[in-house]
């Protein structure tokens, strides 16, 4: 399963080329965890940093932003804050299947490919083990 901030930010550019034209989409998302949690998991203040280039109010860059971001399959309805924040927050069940592949090893991101044993007696390339969970 892809990591969630990556997709999140390749479906946030595939909103802003959908809204505004290949050019917008060149602006990198920097999204960025949520400062509050009211505000979701995730946010990027994208609009205000295009209004200048755009030439249109960031809260209007956040309603098209908005209506173009297919995340159906990821999080909740996208919101918008303030003058054009965009806020993100992940579907339960985005939250479970990332914490269940965590647990199984398939999602530590300085692990590799998830393929470690876990079986005691085995050595790792390390050589070295959890001494809590057993695993390398």
């Amino acid at each position: 399963m892809p990591s969630v901030v990556p997709l999140l930010s390749q479906r946030l550019t595939a909103a802003l080329s959908q809204a505004f034209g290949p050019a917008a989409a060149e602006a990198d998302p920097e999204l960025r965890i949520a400062t509050r949690p009211e505000f979701g998991h995730f946010q990027t203040n994208l609009p205000m940093r295009l209004a200048g280039t755009l030439r249109l109010p960031p809260a209007t860059i956040a309603e098209r932003l908005v209506a173009a971001l297919d995340v159906a399959d990821l999080c909740e309805p996208p919101s918008i804050a303030g003058q054009g924040f965009v806020n993100l927050t992940l579907l339960p069940s985005r939250l479970a299947a990332d914490a269940n592949e965590v647990a199984t090893g398939n999602g530590f991101p300085a692990g590799g490919s998830g393929s470690s044993s876990t079986t005691p007696g085995r050595t790792s390339p390390s050589g070295r083990w959890c001494t809590t969970c057993g695993r390398r």
